[in-house]
């Protein structure tokens, strides 16, 4: 049996206000362990909520486009909706994917449950991933919906987490814990080792000739230094392939793939520099990604190869 939660407040008294399909209020009269009473708290009921992260075969973010009257704008948000009396949560997200989406498939798993407002609501909001979606259909809404499919750059999807534009805070949430346990050094939700890993890069911070810049074995770019930032700008979270020319993008996915290491000048910015990239490897052995060192070298060296 579950112990008491010494914090729990006492309910007194309870009546329902009204009770509707997609709200049912109730006052409360309760009194907490201080021994203060609150003689009229309202509690909201709400249908169980989900919601996806929908990713396609070639890696965009399936988002919707709708207006919310409550607020009156008009936003992005992954796609979502309520899980009926009854019904499992992940269902109920293949269910609302469909409808709205018309898409389907993909490797299905769990990424959160959080609560949209434990202070006054008593429902909770269950999150799910899904990798390799496809369309499967047409979309089939409902006469009260007015829904735009859009597929989204997972850059996009950054900037605008950046930048406060998923207004929904039951979509921010896991946007940004799929971004923080997915894009991170060797892929791994352990925060010690992922805190280690960068530390090895400490030193590069303050030697000014060298521009450091660290991705992940999808391109990501997961560490700069102050002089690569200087350089080029603060590309954290941005794919490595697109910082580049095409031809020197598909060179790096090469290398990553491989396992190779390359090193020749050139001159970038208007500098002749040493390029170095290198992959780096996990704590087993695999390949993480890759290493980026761009040393500056006198304006009188010759090239000897490739000029950017």
């Amino acid at each position: 049996m579950k112990d008491k939660d010494p914090m729990e407040w006492e309910v007194l008294e309870s009546e329902y206000l009204f009770k509707k399909p997609w709200l049912t209020a109730r006052r409360e009269h309760v009194k907490l362990p201080t021994g203060a009473e609150i003689k009229d708290f309202y509690v909201l009921e709400y249908p169980e909520f989900c919601n996806v992260i929908a990713i396609t075969k070639d890696g965009k973010f399936l988002m919707e486009r709708q207006y919310r009257h409550a607020q009156h704008y008009t936003g992005y948000e992954i796609p979502a909706g309520c899980v009926e009396e009854g019904e499992d949560p992940m269902e109920a997200a293949k269910r609302e994917l469909y409808e709205e989406t018309g898409f389907g498939g993909g490797e299905w798993s769990k990424l959160m449950t959080i609560s949209p407002n434990a202070g006054a609501c008593t429902n909770y909001s269950h999150t799910f991933l899904a990798i390799g979606v496809e369309k499967l259909s047409t979309q089939h809404l409902e006469e009260s919906e007015d829904i735009k499919v859009v597929l989204m750059e997972q850059d996009e999807v950054i900037r605008m987490l950046k930048n406060d534009e998923f207004h929904q805070a039951m979509m921010a949430a896991p946007l940004w814990k799929y971004f923080a346990t997915r894009m991170n050094i060797a892929n791994s939700n352990d925060a010690e080792q992922q805190n280690s890993i960068m530390m090895n890069f400490d030193y590069l911070e303050n030697i000014p000739n060298i521009a450091a810049t660290v991705c992940d074995n999808e391109g990501i770019v997961l560490y700069q230094n102050k002089r690569a930032i200087d350089r080029d700008g603060d590309v954290l979270g941005k794919n490595l392939y697109n910082c580049h020319d095409p031809k020197a993008g598909a060179m790096i996915r090469q290398m990553i793939e491989k396992g190779l290491s390359n090193t020749y000048q050139i001159i970038r910015h208007g500098r002749h520099k040493l390029l170095h990239q290198t992959p780096w490897f996990d704590a087993d052995g695999n390949i993480g990604g890759l290493i980026e060192l761009a040393i500056d070298l006198p304006d009188e060296m010759p090239v000897f190869n490739r000029d950017e």
